[in-house]
């Protein structure tokens, strides 16, 4: 299915997501806002790597998403309210990183 339909994934695409979102978005509630904002936000993210049809088309609707999400005010900041254990699981990873790349720096040293 997306094969067939790679062609529709272009700059009127990224044109009309974000009408569309803007129209929707200014009717819905505030969970509401923040599950579709969220959506986009990922949605952004993953078509910039998408493998099908045009890397700059690609490119472009990735871009169009993510300068709308973050218009979106503290588009982030309800999730990691709502778990903050992502957040925490997320220092934790960098922290464990850095000693890693500490000891690697380390040893060479040596």
């Amino acid at each position: 299915m997306l094969k067939v339909n790679t062609d529709k994934l272009n700059d009127i695409f990224a044109e009309s997501l974000c009408d569309w979102a803007t129209n929707t978005l200014a009717e819905a509630e505030a969970d509401t806002v923040e599950s579709i904002a969220y959506i986009i936000f990922i949605f952004s993210n993953r078509i910039s790597d998408f493998p099908l049809g045009s890397k700059a088309s690609n490119m472009e609707i990735a871009i169009a998403s993510g300068v709308f999400t973050t218009h979106i005010d503290k588009i982030n900041l309800p999730l990691i309210q709502k778990y903050p254990h992502y957040a925490l699981l997320t220092l934790s990873i960098i922290a464990i990183l850095i000693f890693i790349a500490l000891g690697w720096l380390i040893t060479k040293r040596k």
